[in-house]
């Protein structure tokens, strides 16, 4: 099995949590106060310094490039002009600037746009071939309008530009750099920006984007000049390489053992175990680079926090998990080789930039308790920690230097942070039918009690984050059984829990995973987490399993998915709660349109059986809502979200006001003949009675009791009441070709007719936007 660089022109389409098309979109949104903007010369003295205090950069010879000659034309006469000018053997020695093109990389039509790039000299692709995002070192972009295509402000306190155009080019850019991130090593990235006679440099982190103000470059050429000439002389770390992380070549005795461990599965006795993580490794170092990943084990602290660390290796290709976005923890998860142990279990190593910010532990810290107190179906610690001594973001210390005066800053602090455990999971979605979906969730909620009852609120219910764990042993007969269950991943943002709710904010803005929140939680972002939260959660994340996998009357789920699980709506500037969820939990139905209910079938209907009778996950799912609409009805009473007051009884009314004109003899002389045609009416509204607050208080007791939830799971599971099909599981009914602005202008789908499985897409949100989709264990 050989190595091979290859451009995924799927990359896009693979990101959890939003559709495709709205992805570079959400790219550019996550980018709204991170944007720090400085002077050259700070940039310069910040990121790009001198080799070497002694050498000076050779300011005659730079000076004779004549960036200044680069014609302000289109895009395409812009570049030629631009490389000629750069590959020049002294400017950069070692490195080639290369055109190329995004279009197969980007997949989307309306991107077939050329990039620039500067690119080591054995690694650089053909000039006009796609881009290769694992060996760029610089993106380049030009854009002919001095205005328009510039995509940062410097009149705006903010940075962002405020028109379209020049949104979509900070959009553009920010995507670049995500790639960047992904298929490469990387701590942060280098970028350029020519637009008409101007230019701006960028350096982007996991915390933002510092760049330098604009400077006319025709003007001033030798600053351009100069950050080429600089950049071409850092070390790799300053480039931006992580290197705690070395390339895995052919040839060598680490790449020997991935190609064995790939292709010889490993036995118990005489059977083949762990065949899923197995297959996962051997298509994760297909068209991708392979590495040794070190991780700096902490575990040795837990006794002695001044011990040393102690490095760990492990054997990697590709990760089968990337987040989405550039801002944040930008997780990345491997299977991996312990090499301790290179013909062992294989393990799961996630790569994440972490909150550091005071009060909050690090994942390993936290699971090393879970597991030291007993807690079961969750990852089991195998080490951990932070990568090297200083991969910590940057950007969030200038931005607090340039507003010195500013009592928060927007850009949270991120520091480089390395997980392994010993469980490599399925995704949830190869659940293999209604039922076994309610117990394995169970389960999780069964993980999450016992977390809670040890002081651990987890605070990322998501699709993602529950798992099915494979537990393989030889029995007694010497035949190989197979155990399957729930575990509760991804501990990163839990909290420890103060008399039944979680400790003060510990981050600037609201945390968790949009799509699984509670209604609550997103109209209000400063909300304390509760279990009635968490428990709301764990419903969202099963009806987005069933409306996936199971036959249904929807006959659009990937509408259904944008409108519940994505949708939102604006507080002011701040995004809230979408409608078509907030609807469900203040009335206890799912509406697929103004009058036909959502219902979950047994079987996928057919000419024989055109109407199949309903799946018992309805009865489920109903009692849910209904116990979910009672908490939201108590909720929003005694917030004050809606009158519990008296409406008057109907009759004549008193007047208060004194009649002064003519247009009020006319209301009176009009209202007052109607009123003596009718009889009074009863309020139109009456407060709740004690007995109905009770009834209320009844039925979302159980919201805020794990056991008395779980108990609710397992009477729809072992109930004779209802008879569960073993086969009601179909393929993924998401549609990859999904776009909301397209579908909004087209005909809506008749919502009475179930999908037939001959129409459903076996395109997966997963690869859209589902952070499920990655056969491995998750942890964001």
């Amino acid at each position: 099995m050989r190595q091979e660089t290859q451009t995924d022109s799927t990359y896009f389409s693979k990101f959890p949590g939003l559709f495709a098309d709205e992805l570079q979109y959400a790219l550019r949104l996550e980018m709204d106060g991170k944007v720090v903007l400085v002077d050259y010369d700070k940039f310069m003295g910040h990121f790009v310094p001198l080799p070497d205090k002694t050498v000076s950069p050779p300011r005659d010879e730079l000076r004779g490039l004549r960036l200044e000659d680069v014609a302000v034309g289109s895009e395409s006469t812009m570049y030629p002009v631009l490389a000629d000018k750069l590959n020049q053997p002294w400017l950069c020695p070692g490195y080639h600037f290369v055109t190329t093109s995004d279009a197969a990389s980007l997949e989307h039509p309306s991107n077939r746009r050329l990039i620039g790039g500067l690119y080591p000299v054995a690694e650089t692709p053909e000039a006009g071939s796609c881009s290769d995002w694992a060996s760029i070192e610089i993106s380049i972009e030009c854009q002919a309008d001095e205005v328009s295509g510039d995509p940062f402000d410097d009149t705006m306190d903010s940075g962002l530009p405020n028109t379209d155009d020049r949104r979509e080019i900070l959009q553009r850019m920010t995507t670049v750099s995500s790639v960047v991130f992904v298929k490469q090593q990387r701590t942060h990235h280098f970028a350029v920006i020519i637009c008409g006679s101007s230019a701006r440099i960028s350096r982007w982190d996991h915390a933002g984007v510092v760049t330098t103000k604009k400077f006319n470059y025709k003007e001033e050429p030798g600053k351009l000049a100069e950050f080429f000439w600089r950049f071409a002389r850092l070390s790799p770390a300053q480039r931006g390489h992580d290197t705690s992380v070395v390339r895995v070549l052919e040839g060598t005795e680490d790449y020997k053992i991935m190609q064995e461990r790939a292709e010889e599965p490993r036995l118990l006795g005489i059977h083949p175990v762990q065949e899923h993580a197995r297959e996962a490794f051997r298509e994760s170092l297909k068209g991708s680079r392979w590495w040794k990943i070190q991780v700096d084990d902490e575990s040795s602290r837990e006794s002695d926090p001044s011990a040393p660390t102690t490095p760990r290796f492990f054997l990697v290709g590709k990760p089968h998990f990337a987040a989405r976005g550039l801002a944040g923890r930008g997780t990345r998860g491997y299977v991996a080789i312990n090499l301790q142990n290179p013909k062992g279990p294989f393990v799961y190593l996630k790569d994440a930039w972490r909150v550091a910010h005071a009060g909050i532990h690090k994942e390993g810290e936290i699971l090393t308790y879970l597991n030291k107190e007993g807690v079961r179906n969750i990852p089991t610690k195998e080490c951990h920690g932070d990568v090297g001594l200083s991969q910590t973001t940057m950007s969030q210390t200038i931005w607090r230097e340039e507003n010195p005066d500013a009592l928060t800053c927007p850009l949270k602090t991120h520091t480089h942070y390395r997980l392994v455990v010993r469980e490599v999971g399925l995704p949830m979605s190869q659940f293999r039918n209604a039922q076994e979906l309610i117990i394995l969730v169970a389960r999780c909620i069964g993980a999450h009690r016992d977390a809670y009852r040890k002081g651990i609120m987890h605070r990322d219910i998501s699709a993602g984050n529950v798992l099915i764990l494979v537990t393989e042993f030889v029995d007694a007969q010497g035949q190989l059984r197979t155990q399957r269950d729930g575990m509760l991943t991804d501990w990163e943002l839990s909290k420890s829990v103060q008399d039944g709710q979680i400790d003060v904010l510990r981050q600037p803005d609201r945390t968790g995973t949009w799509q699984f929140l509670s209604a609550n939680a997103l109209r209000d972002p400063t909300k304390k987490i509760t279990v009635e939260d968490e428990m709301e959660s764990f419903f969202h994340l099963t009806l987005y399993y069933a409306i996936r996998f199971l036959p249904s009357n929807c006959s659009d789920v990937a509408r259904f998915i944008y409108d519940y699980f994505d949708g939102y709506t604006f507080d002011g500037e701040q995004y809230s709660v979408g409608m078509t969820k907030l609807y469900a939990m203040r009335t206890g139905v799912l509406l697929l349109s103004g009058t036909l209910p959502l219902k979950f079938l047994r079987s996928v209907p057919t000419e024989t059986l055109p109407n199949p009778p309903n799946d018992p996950i309805n009865e489920f799912l109903t009692e849910l809502l209904h116990r979910l609409q009672a908490y939201y009805e108590l909720h929003d009473i005694d917030h004050g979200l809606v009158d519990n007051s008296t409406l008057p009884t109907t009759g004549i009314p008193e007047r208060s006001v004194p009649v002064t004109s003519t247009q009020d003899e006319l209301a009176v002389s009009f209202f007052t003949s109607v009123f003596e045609e009718v009889e009074p009416q009863p309020p139109a509204k009456r407060p709740l009675s004690a007995q109905q607050r009770e009834d209320l208080e009844g039925l979302a007791e159980p919201l805020k009791d794990h056991t008395a939830m779980i108990a609710r799971y397992g009477f729809f599971c072992l109930s004779r009441d209802f008879v569960w099909p073993k086969d009601d599981k179909v393929e993924d009914q998401m549609r990859k070709d999904f776009s909301r602005d397209k579908d909004s202008k087209q005909p809506k789908p008749q919502a009475d007719k179930p999908v037939k499985q001959s129409q459903a897409r076996g395109a997966s949100l997963t690869e859209i936007a589902s952070p499920t989709e990655t056969p491995l264990l998750r942890q964001q």
